[in-house]
């Protein structure tokens, strides 16, 4: 008989879209979604990153109630989405 094992990652307060395997901390080389809600902003303008658009060396960080549009791909270590507002933050995805 075959045993299935589900591992499951839970983070209170806080969701987390992991591009590694292990989940990760902020650090100053983080980037923050600074553009003000309501207003939808596209992923791929540094205007709306206070440290510049995300790359695969650094997290972006969405967690001022704002709303990301994602309409080509791109790459980032890890994306933390509401990490410190309970959750109100937006990524739309439509492309890539």
């Amino acid at each position: 008989m075959k045993t299935r094992v589900l591992k499951r990652a839970v983070i209170i307060g806080c969701a987390l879209v992991a591009t590694g395997l292990a989940a990760q901390t902020a650090d100053a080389d983080d980037t923050y979604w600074i553009l003000p809600p309501p207003t939808v902003g596209d992923w791929f303008d540094a205007g709306n990153w206070d440290n510049g658009v995300p790359n695969g060396a650094e997290n972006a960080n969405l967690n001022n109630a704002g709303t990301a549009l994602v309409s080509a791909g791109g790459t980032a270590k890890g994306l933390f989405v509401g990490c410190s507002d309970g959750g109100s933050e937006t990524v739309r995805q439509t492309g890539g």
